[in-house]
């Protein structure tokens, strides 16, 4: 998966609101088996599969490491969810805070510009050359 990772002061108040990594694989773990077992459940259960959703967890953690994350925890782990781009489901990202000076670093999966510039984000996109533009360049 691909992350866009900040690091902020340390935040201090409100880490409550958020559910926590663990809360969140055990309701998708929840879905999961209610999707098996074909129990109706009002809504129609998530589709992210814990399985998927632990990947994710431990991509984030790696990524966050090589952007100076030091291993630990003050603070978190915990989820937050936002509208995908084409407002078809919620992706999630993790929140954590470090021992060592009370760094914070949010790991998403969409830039989050009122942050500021992310320590690291996915490459861009890779465009595939047209012709016209190589042989422009011939001469």
């Amino acid at each position: 998966m691909s992350w866009y990772i900040y690091s902020e002061t340390a935040i201090d108040h409100n880490w409550e609101c958020l559910p926590s990594v663990a809360q969140t694989a055990q309701k998708l773990g929840g879905h999961t088996a209610a999707l098996l077992t074909d129990v109706p459940q009002g809504f129609p259960p998530s589709t992210e599969d814990v399985d998927r959703f632990l990947e994710a967890w431990k991509s984030a953690r790696s990524a966050a490491s090589m952007s100076g994350w030091e291993g630990d925890f003050m603070q978190g782990p915990v989820v937050f969810w936002l509208p995908a781009p084409n407002f078809a489901t919620f992706l999630y990202g993790f929140v954590f805070k470090q021992r060592n000076n009370g760094q914070t670093y949010v790991v998403s999966p969409l830039e989050l510009i009122w942050l500021g510039k992310p320590l690291s984000a996915p490459p861009p996109p890779l465009r595939k050359p047209v012709l016209g533009n190589l042989l422009d360049d011939e001469d």
